[in-house]
């Protein structure tokens, strides 16, 4: 070993040593020399992680060499919880004007998007003061129509389905610049819903134009909040399952994406260009309007006044397994640390923490860990465990197949006690 090599490994440990001495001796987060190591090494793209076999090699020697050093000083951990706002409870809007409109029918009506006319599920942005902006995985709007024979979407952007009475329906014309037409039947009352397609590239709803009247849908009985990665944001999920066959009594809010991770900084999904070279987790992506692969900037979400959910189930931790860096202890703590904050925002929601389905060790024992924590901290927090449900898993080990979802729904409608409805 080189003279410069001895002089640096004896300053390492010299160093090391110092910090040891301090004891307890506290800093700020963002002024931590450790916490700095952390992030920049989570930020850092897959191009500067190249770094020469040479400068690797005596990197790990002194690491190395360190260690043995310091054998009997009790390790600390390098990583910070995230600091949740101080908010909550929700306080959900319920002054909505609800009475149809009396039109004669004659002339058309243009209805914006932000008038009590409609019942938004899921997340929805306000934006140019009275448009509508889709966030996350498939929010949707209601409405009831009557005395009209069409009406006409006005949007920025079509990724949106539309159905009429429960049924999937086709556009029955397009209007350039404006919106696409849709055919209803003229007798009796209708409930449209118009839905996202799209996580990436939501699209902006500006209102409905019909010569016909509307009004607010109703409330269906429960509210349901999915948050998850490609477990729950899969076609098939239980996410999709529920809702559709509990049709008539359920509305959600899925906040999921495939291969989020639930700490922050983690992940294993492709970095989309325009981002910041860091992967969001859930527990701190939780807190914006945009999902972690939306290439816009964050806006923080508002949560007064949006529907409070009824139920939520949180199903993270297979893609923080893939990821070495991180520890046990800190997924346990982001776990606990999330599951609160959810508790403080919505109180008599009862939370619902799901066993990663696949049998084969993906966080099973930290997210039970985590959530016997949670079920001491926290009123009406129950762990489920799901992988003994027999539920047919795909050839990735890890996702189901499609007759594995729906049996994956069943099994939790009954363990959340949805079959009573």
């Amino acid at each position: 070993m080189s003279f410069k090599k001895i002089t640096a490994l004896i300053t390492a440990i010299a160093l090391l040593f110092c910090f040891a001495a301090c004891g307890d001796t506290k800093t700020d987060d963002n002024s931590s020399v450790l916490s700095t190591i952390v992030s920049t090494d989570e930020e850092t793209t897959s191009s500067s992680e190249a770094t020469s076999s040479a400068a690797s090699s005596e990197a790990s020697s002194v690491a190395a060499a360190v260690s043995s050093a310091t054998s009997s000083t009790a390790a600390k951990p390098v990583y910070s919880v995230i600091k949740y706002p101080n908010i909550g409870p929700v306080v959900e809007k319920t002054n909505y004007k609800t009475a149809w409109t009396t039109y004669d029918g004659s002339t058309d009506h243009l209805f914006k998007a932000t008038e009590d006319f409609f019942n938004y599920s899921g997340r929805w942005e306000t934006v140019n003061k009275t448009e509508k902006k889709a966030h996350w995985l498939k929010p949707y709007f209601e409405f009831q129509i009557k005395d009209a024979a069409d009406f006409l979407v006005l949007t920025t952007g079509d990724n949106y389905e539309v159905y009429i009475d429960g049924k999937s329906v086709v556009h029955s014309g397009y209007i350039s610049g404006s919106g696409k037409v849709f055919t209803v039947p003229t007798t009796g009352t209708h409930v449209i819903r118009v839905m996202s397609t799209s996580n990436t590239t939501p699209f902006t709803f500006k209102g409905i134009q019909t010569k016909g009247n509307i009004c607010r849908a109703e409330d269906r009985e429960l509210y349901c909040m999915f948050i998850g990665d490609s477990l729950t944001e899969a076609s098939y999920s239980y996410a999709f399952e529920i809702p559709k066959r509990l049709y008539d009594k359920v509305d959600c809010v899925r906040i999921a994406r495939s291969g989020c991770a639930l700490v922050d900084g983690r992940g294993y999904y492709t970095i989309p260009q325009g981002l910041p070279a860091r992967r969001e987790g859930i527990s701190k992506a939780f807190l914006n309007y945009q999902d972690p692969l939306e290439v816009t900037s964050r806006t923080s979400y508002v949560f007064d006044g949006e529907k409070v959910p009824d139920i939520i189930t949180v199903s993270l931790g297979t893609n923080d397994a893939l990821n070495a860096k991180e520890t046990d202890q800190e997924f346990i703590d982001t776990h606990v640390a999330f599951v609160k904050f959810l508790n403080k925002l919505y109180p008599n929601a009862k939370i619902y923490i799901l066993q990663p389905v696949a049998n084969n060790g993906y966080r099973h024992s930290n997210i039970k860990q985590a959530a016997n924590a949670c079920a001491a901290a926290v009123p009406n927090c129950k762990y489920i465990a799901t992988a003994n449900w027999g539920c047919a898993v795909s050839d990735d080990g890890v996702h189901l197949t499609q007759e594995g979802y729906e049996k994956y729904a069943k099994k939790l409608m009954l363990a959340l006690g949805l079959n009573e409805y």
